[in-house]
């Protein structure tokens, strides 16, 4: 088992400095998960799936609509949220790659405000012996050894060693990694759903919410805590163990309207995504399809049921009222959307992820925010919530979604503009939102033109005409492509060669070839 007294003997010690300073501060809870649709919850209208849990947790919150990833991709999700920064600034433009020496974390900025600071499960940030100003650290990018060193460093692979003993447990770890290579080459469907050889009190979630009710069990309530508990679902593997992967039918399942869409008028789907498309209708069935979209609902309402025990966790310990909580994901997923499953591009399906943010104070009322919104602004978020002035990290690039939580009537809510990107210096793909207007550009090769989608998010069903090259839209596109050309040159220009490539050689491109997807 992980060595759990240690680090609560650490926590303890903390609660007592920083009590002996004074000070109050919320709690600040932080759930992500990973690959989770803004729309596969029960709250935005999903009657599939169950999230009894998140929907609670929803009406007491403010409920972003329209809130978008930094990055359609784990690591750079992640790491543009933690740092302040998008991906070309902070450095990790692809998954296992380090940071920037320069860059300052969230963990290190609420340490310096004197909170205790714990992460459960995925982080992704390389090297993995860094503990990223985390006091604890319970970490599981996952129980794979494919493409770098996250098996080696997962406590929860350490915790399947202890539990199914040396032998056994090298078995299981070995069918993680059988499972995952089956992409691009192997069973599409193995990939997307693994092997499911896991049971429910084993299981990932299952260790991950664990441990998030000890530590918050252990908590004595003398000083505040900052907790990253990050669920690995429901990322593939999808299949749920026991009863969750009973939760929908199949047949239940209606394929989305844009599975048929050939997507002729959109330049950029024909670059990027009309070749894997092409790969897996090819090797799933509709039947296949409509398996699959059933599993990963039955995953997100298990990842649900343990978020409702961490939930009661903190009103047993009188915390509810003492904690901010935020809950979001780093990226969607397409989920049959344009035939396609994973992420990697600026539609919704991919780009648009589900945030709540649920203030300490009771008498902040909740309510529904339908403005374009960021999650690189979580981090200005919890810095201001937390007492940092917002000139103390306006060096960055986030801003603060605190007024429009607290405030949401005012007229002076001016949020950050809303951007996204993904890929390499001068081939990689972005994104502004802005009112009902969506652009996407991608570069394809230095100097080579750029290609563009423009989509009015009003349009029933949406994203599947581009109107780049509609009359109507002329004026408003113009001023869309200056402001996003001008933001790409300036993003471009932040790219470096020189952080750490983590990624394990002879499978390098393997790894980008995942990460893109």
């Amino acid at each position: 088992m992980p060595d759990y007294s240690r680090q609560t003997r650490l926590v303890k010690t903390l609660q007592r400095d920083i009590a002996r300073n004074g000070g109050e501060k919320p709690n600040i809870l932080f759930i992500m998960t990973d690959q989770l649709r803004h729309d596969c919850l029960g709250y935005s209208g999903n009657h599939l799936v169950e999230t009894p849990n998140l929907d609670q947790l929803a009406r007491a919150s403010t409920c972003f609509t329209n809130a978008y990833t930094p990055s359609p991709v784990c690591a750079p999700a992640r790491a543009a949220i933690f740092s302040g920064r998008y991906p070309p600034g902070c450095g990790v433009t692809s998954n296992w790659l380090g940071f920037k020496p320069d860059v300052q974390l969230l963990t290190t900025s609420l340490k310096a405000m004197r909170y205790t600071t714990a992460n459960i499960g995925k982080l992704h940030f390389v090297p993995h012996t860094n503990r990223w100003g985390f006091d604890c650290n319970w970490l599981n990018d996952g129980p794979i050894s494919v493409y770098s060193d996250d098996q080696e460093y997962s406590l929860y692979a350490k915790y399947l060693l202890d539990i199914y003993g040396e032998t056994e447990g090298r078995k299981l770890l070995a069918q993680f990694d059988a499972d995952e290579l089956q992409w691009p080459e192997g069973d599409p469907r193995q990939f997307i759903l693994g092997s499911d050889f896991i049971p429910e009190e084993h299981h990932m979630t299952t260790w991950s919410a664990n441990t998030a009710c000890r530590f918050l069990h252990e908590y004595t309530d003398e000083q505040p805590f900052f907790l990253h508990l990050s669920f690995f679902g429901p990322h593939q593997p999808w299949q749920p163990p026991g009863k969750w992967a009973r939760m929908v039918h199949p047949d239940d399942v209606k394929l989305p309207v844009h599975f048929e869409a050939e997507m002729d008028n959109n330049p950029v789907f024909s670059e990027s995504r009309k070749a894997v498309r092409e790969r897996l209708r090819a090797r799933l069935s509709e039947r296949d399809y409509r398996e699959i979209i059933a599993a990963y609902y039955g995953q997100v309402s298990m990842i649900d049921h343990y978020i409702g025990k961490i939930v009661d966790k903190l009103r047993e310990k009188n915390l509810w009222h003492k904690t901010l909580i935020v809950f979001c994901s780093d990226h969607g997923e397409h989920l049959g959307h344009y035939g396609l499953f994973f992420k990697g591009d600026m539609y919704d399906t991919a780009a648009k992820v589900p945030l709540l943010i649920k203030p300490a104070e009771e008498h902040i009322r909740p309510n529904i925010c339908e403005k374009p919104v960021t999650t690189l602004d979580i981090h200005g978020t919890l810095l201001e919530a937390a007492g940092c002035p917002p000139d103390q990290y306006a060096g960055k690039e986030c801003g603060s979604l605190l007024r429009l939580i607290t405030q949401p009537d005012s007229d002076n809510n001016n949020v950050s503009p809303v951007f996204s990107i993904i890929g390499g210096k001068n081939r990689n793909t972005t994104m502004l939102r802005k009112d009902n207007l969506k652009l996407i550009r991608l570069a394809t090769e230095k100097g080579q033109s750029a290609l563009y989608e423009l989509y009015d998010m009003d349009d029933v069903p949406v994203e599947l005409i581009n109107r780049f090259d509609d009359p109507r839209y002329r004026e408003e596109r113009d001023r869309m492509l200056t402001v996003l050309d001008k933001w790409w040159t300036e993003q471009n220009a932040k790219y470096s060669s020189t952080v750490g490539d983590y990624r394990r050689p002879e499978n390098k491109e393997k790894a980008r070839l995942v990460s893109s997807t």
